[in-house]
């Protein structure tokens, strides 16, 4: 993507820095990142909690960040050898200080670093025809509110798979 730089364990094509995302960015400075977005890369890091800390040392206070990964109930999620790590509706709550938007609350202890969480968005293949007509009611419907999104995923999607969920969050450093 322009205007960001692209990492990866491998130097590929397109890729400006090669780091394992389970250690340290030593290449990076503290409060120097202004955005991130990640797609399909959380769930092949074992060290969570440690990623999250870099994340939130190198952003800047107000940095968003936009990872996307694949839902719990992705029935491909479990065909990758890489994946280490399922995602659900509450995985990032576990790193907000508070939030008063959701009825069910998770502990926030395991870690001191906090985001804030601006939105969430559960998200549905468009791979066929089906797909394609379908999808834009399920999504809508889904992410009609909190409530929604809570009750899909607590009692309808193993009969509806998503394909990832896209968490929205800013970085909080006071």
């Amino acid at each position: 993507m322009e205007g960001y730089y692209n990492v990866d364990q491998v130097k590929l094509d397109g890729v400006d820095i090669v780091a394992n995302l389970n250690e340290p960015f030593a290449l990076l400075a503290d409060d120097t990142v202004s955005n991130i977005y990640s797609r399909n890369t959380f769930e092949c890091v074992s060290n969570l909690l440690g990623l999250l800390a870099e994340i939130h040392r190198i952003c800047r206070d107000g940095a968003r960040c936009e990872i996307i990964v694949p839902h719990f109930a992705n029935p491909y999620y479990y065909s990758d050898p890489i994946h280490v790590r399922q995602f659900g509706l509450f995985t990032m709550h576990y790193f907000v200080s508070t939030d008063r938007q959701w009825r069910r609350t998770v502990p926030n202890y395991y870690s001191d670093t906090k985001f804030k969480l601006l939105d969430v968005n559960i998200r549905f293949y468009k791979d066929s025809l089906f797909d394609h007509l379908a999808t834009p009611l399920a999504h809508r419907l889904v992410n009609t509110s909190r409530f929604t999104q809570h009750l899909y995923e607590r009692r309808f999607c193993w009969l509806w798979p998503p394909a990832h969920i896209q968490y929205i969050l800013q970085v909080e450093k006071q």
